[in-house]
């Protein structure tokens, strides 16, 4: 079963819990930072909640401000003897967040382009758009948090959440958020276009999580120790 050990302990023993309690409180501000930031330069505020990157910054910052807090009661109350919610909620925001911030490589591969590398431009670049995968994929490696095969029907509700919100901000704008990938099918039908843009994003959201187990099996594989052992599925349906 989940114990609180599991999030709030680190699988390394040359990283204290302090220490790991620390990481967790900088990136919970660096996300908040960037967040705050990111919103300040929008170009185009009217699509601001379309963009999975943004979805990424926000899960990546509910992630760490739950662990942030059960750590806090950690110290205060020690272990508890069953899972609290605060637990579960945090197990869950950490498979969500990393399979989000995952999402940032659709920016790589589809949008970004050689007129976006100038200084000091690319460097926001490299901060909106690559930061919170560092540091998710940091955060990864310093626990014993499992992605779980029950949590993948989640996923699916925050790509129908996606889609819609993509749908409505398109059509009501009249325009596509996303018209870089467009450019490989181009069409004058704007609620068809993104529709199709809409469901790709749905369907790699769904990607992303079994990247994430992936991410978790490797990681098992690598460090041991975990209570997972070094199977994908052991370490994927751990708690029931």
């Amino acid at each position: 079963d989940l114990e609180t050990e599991d999030i709030v302990v680190p699988r390394l023993e040359r990283i204290s819990i302090e220490q790991l309690f620390y990481m967790r409180c900088s990136f919970m501000v660096i996300g908040i930072a960037t967040i705050i930031f990111d919103w300040s330069i929008q170009f185009e505020p009217e699509f601001y909640f379309c963009y999975l990157t943004n979805w990424g910054w926000w899960s990546f910052c509910a992630y760490n401000t739950c662990a942030v807090v059960l750590t806090r009661r950690y110290f205060k109350n020690g272990k508890s003897d069953q899972p609290t919610r605060l637990e579960k909620a945090t197990a869950v925001l950490f498979s969500v967040s990393w399979s989000m911030s995952f999402m940032t490589v659709l920016y790589w591969v589809f949008i970004f382009n050689e007129d976006e590398i100038r200084y000091p431009y690319f460097i926001l670049i490299i901060i909106v758009h690559l930061l919170n995968l560092v540091l998710a994929t940091t955060d990864l490696f310093m626990h014993r948090i499992q992605f779980r095969w029950a949590q993948a029907p989640i996923m699916t509700v925050i790509g129908i959440v996606y889609l819609s919100t993509n749908f409505a901000c398109s059509l009501g704008n009249k325009q596509n958020v996303y018209d870089d990938i467009l450019v490989f099918y181009p069409t004058e039908d704007i609620s068809g276009d993104t529709f199709r843009v809409g469901g790709l994003g749905l369907l790699l959201i769904q990607a992303s999580f079994f990247v994430g187990v992936f991410m978790v099996w490797l990681r098992e594989k690598l460090l041991g120790g975990g209570k997972g052992g070094t199977s994908i599925s052991d370490v994927t349906v751990e708690y029931p």
